[in-house]
């Protein structure tokens, strides 16, 4: 899965949630996106994805809580 798809879905769940921990959000990301089980490999790619977002300024990470940014 594109890590455009996987920043989506993220920038989607923070939006419904307000607010998450980055374990959280990648987990519900993972339901999302059809992933059976959090494995290293899985983990990985939706860390990048969720790096993605922040960078883009989608969303905004403080003291480890994810959020919509702005």
């Amino acid at each position: 899965i594109c890590l455009r798809e996987i920043a989506n879905v993220m920038c989607a769940r923070a939006s419904l949630a307000g607010e998450s921990g980055v374990d959280e959000l990648k987990r519900e990301a993972m339901s999302v996106l059809g992933y059976g089980r959090m494995t290293q490999k899985v983990s990985a790619r939706l860390q990048q994805g969720l790096e993605l977002a922040v960078r883009e300024q989608r969303l905004e990470s403080v003291a480890g809580r994810i959020r919509l940014a702005g």
